[in-house]
């Protein structure tokens, strides 16, 4: 993946919906009414490319042929968000 921000928009959209229909499960619960956001955060977490010991260390690799095959990258957006709480 050359660039993990394009999913950014979208990962923030999900993630509000499901921490409102989280919020307001809760608020039913305790018998009151949701009100607006009054704080939110964000953090995304990309998991930072693997490179093999020798780079760290200075030494150059051998160069291996090593056939590249797709894979998965996990993309985590974690938001806080604070409601108010109407009555």
């Amino acid at each position: 993946m050359d660039d993990p921000s394009v999913y950014d928009e979208e990962l923030r959209e999900k993630a509000m919906a499901d921490a409102r229909a989280k919020a307001e499960q809760l608020a039913k619960l305790a018998g009151v009414t949701l009100g607006k956001p009054t704080y939110v955060s964000e953090s995304i977490q990309i998991p930072p490319p693997i490179y093999p010991r020798a780079v760290y260390e200075g030494v150059p690799a051998p160069a291996v042929e090593t056939p590249i095959s797709p894979g998965e990258m996990e993309i985590s957006l974690t938001l806080q968000v604070v409601y108010a709480i109407l009555d």
